[in-house]
């Protein structure tokens, strides 16, 4: 009989990553002068809004849009529903920014979120050569990105992690291929092993 696949979790944000989530956010295209649609959007009241921008407006829109999010993160007014990429793409689309709710969206695929919940471990080990060419021979980054990531020793940092997520987001068979290319270097060992454990019960 065979096994039965487990659903992948929602991916949860935390806020540990409230830079990263600032920063895809910029990314997307969305105006931080819009900090204070987006915070009543999800949820937050006026008056936590209003104070926000008292304490932190001369510093500008933002900071402002910085706070926002840390104020959601931490539940403040009794915000309810996930902390998740898809609750945030929900609230753009509620006001109006469709084309940066869609790209968010896009981090709550399943394989994005396996490897998003390796990247923090990812980050702080160095990769061999070998393991470098080979993601450049997977399309997992590019000729540009394999000579970034060998003048810092083999450190997969904030871009070159950013783009081997996309690459897995637009194709869920990378992520097995990530894992065994993980495999080949021994600081990434034990990461590549929890990540292809991972694709065996991935449902896509």
């Amino acid at each position: 009989m065979a096994q039965r696949r487990r659903r992948q979790p929602l991916v949860l944000l935390e806020k540990e990553r409230l830079a990263e989530i600032n920063e895809e956010l910029r990314i997307s295209g969305f105006s931080s002068a819009k900090w204070l649609e987006l915070g009543l959007s999800l949820g937050l009241s006026l008056q936590t809004l209003k104070t926000i921008e008292t304490d932190y407006g001369r510093a500008g829109a933002s900071r402002c849009l910085m706070e926002c999010l840390e104020k959601w993160l931490s539940r403040a007014d009794n915000v309810t529903g996930p902390l998740s990429w898809i609750t945030l793409a929900d609230g753009l689309c509620r006001i109006g920014e469709t084309s940066s709710a869609e790209m968010i969206s896009k981090l709550s695929d399943p394989a994005s979120g396996v490897f998003q919940r390796y990247s923090v471990r990812l980050s702080a080990v160095s990769i061999s050569e070998e393991s470098v060419d080979l993601l450049c021979r997977e399309r997992l980054i590019s000729n540009e990105t394999r000579t970034g990531v060998e003048s810092v020793g083999g450190f997969l940092l904030g871009d070159t992690l950013r783009e081997i997520r996309t690459s897995i987001t637009e194709d869920h068979n990378k992520l097995r291929a990530l894992g065994d290319i993980l495999l080949k270097s021994d600081e990434a060992k034990t990461i590549g092993q929890d990540i292809l454990k991972e694709c065996g019960m991935m449902i896509v």
